[in-house]
């Protein structure tokens, strides 16, 4: 159970936080000293803290979605945890990569996103990796598969 809950928070928040990139007031512009991007549109700061651009914040929208759909079942969510764990744990290691940290120009994935990533990248490998099992709950649900 609490693996599809974790499922539908993580999506909502990453819906969030990936049409939240799209809202002018939000993204703050990014400095003189951020590395040049091929893709410049939407290219700022998101909460002046998350570096962002378009192609993130689509990345975020699209794994939102997901996890939104994986909720229905505990098997679903439990792939999404660990798809979302490989996807971020990339995305961090990106990040630490000198020539990876705006991953070939196309998205931002240096300072705080690699914390974001990370974090939340350990946190889904928790739930699609280590916390195995079924709950009575989820064997009940019409949607396990």
């Amino acid at each position: 159970m609490y693996t599809r809950y974790f499922a539908r928070f993580v999506g909502i928040v990453l819906i969030l936080l990936g049409l939240l990139g799209f809202v002018p007031g939000v993204t703050q512009p990014a400095s003189v000293e951020a590395p040049d991007l091929t893709v410049h549109l939407g290219y700022g700061l998101l909460f002046g803290v998350f570096p962002a651009n378009i192609l993130l914040d689509l990345v975020r929208l699209l794994a939102g979605i997901d996890g939104v759909f994986a909720a229905r079942g505990f098997l679903r969510a439990r792939a999404y945890s660990r798809r979302l764990a490989a996807l971020l744990g990339v995305l961090a290691v990106c990040g630490f990569i000198p020539g990876l940290t705006t991953f070939f120009g196309l998205m931002p994935l240096y300072d705080w996103n690699i914390v974001l990533h990370a974090a939340l990248g350990l946190v889904a490998a928790y739930y699609g990796f280590v916390r195995g099992g079924q709950s009575i709950a989820d064997l009940s649900h019409p949607a396990v598969m």
